[in-house]
């Protein structure tokens, strides 16, 4: 068990030597010590000891007991830029931002027993298609939208300039970086943003003062992204 004993340093995934980009041998689960990656550009730990790492174009589970298998497939010709990867304290869901697609994503299911079963529907339906978006309508969030880019409105609705880093809170909300802004998704799926605009543009900026404190409405972010 990974969280058991005490706590050293040593090898999780991977053998030194890279997979391959089709990986046909990534979709079923083996001990993760003997699995190869190819690029690693994100993880993400669970409250139960699993770690997710989106290895390229394929986000990877590693259970508590060393095992390893495929649970997202991503386009092969769409991350030749790195995402950003979070858990849900809440519940255990896990989600990604799709910088390239302007959207936020999340995995539909992450058991071994539903994806690696031939019966399931989840292992039917492929592990491409093994997510829901829940976030942004796909269409691009220009410089001074009046309509901020769909503040106010449903999350699918909403217009994104290239999320990055995303988290959820304990009480389920959804924070992500958002172009020049921090944006959140509410409990009643609507879109909002917290801090700066999320296609402001870079001349007239001005960093915050250190040694005060400012309103949130007075802090315009460069480029965040964690």
């Amino acid at each position: 068990d990974l969280r058991s004993g005490p706590r050293q340093f040593g090898l999780l995934l991977g053998t030194g030597s890279p997979r391959s980009l089709t990986c046909v041998e990534c979709q079923a689960a083996s001990p993760a010590a003997y699995a190869k990656i190819l690029n690693p550009v994100a993880m993400a730990s669970a409250g139960d000891g699993s770690l997710y790492v989106g290895d390229f174009n394929l986000v990877r589970k590693v259970t508590p007991e060393g095992r390893v298998f495929t649970i997202l497939q991503l386009p092969n010709g769409q991350v030749s830029y790195s995402y950003y990867l979070a858990v849900s304290p809440v519940d255990g869901s896990l989600y990604l931002s799709d910088c390239e697609r302007k959207q936020i994503l999340r995995v539909a299911t992450v058991s071994e027993e539903q994806l690696l079963n031939p019966s399931s529907a989840s292992s039917t339906a492929g592990l491409e298609n093994n997510y829901e978006v829940v976030v942004g309508s796909g269409e691009p969030c220009l410089p001074a939208d009046p309509e901020m880019c769909g503040d106010g409105r449903p999350a699918l609705e909403a217009r994104l300039v290239f999320p990055k880093g995303v988290a959820v809170s304990p009480d389920r909300v959804l924070y992500f970086a958002d172009g020049t802004a921090i944006r959140f998704v509410d409990h009643t799926g609507v879109l909002r943003t917290l801090v700066g605009r999320p296609a402001n543009p870079l001349f007239g900026l001005h960093p915050a003062p250190c040694n005060v404190a400012v309103k949130l409405s007075q802090i315009q972010p460069l480029w965040p992204t964690q």
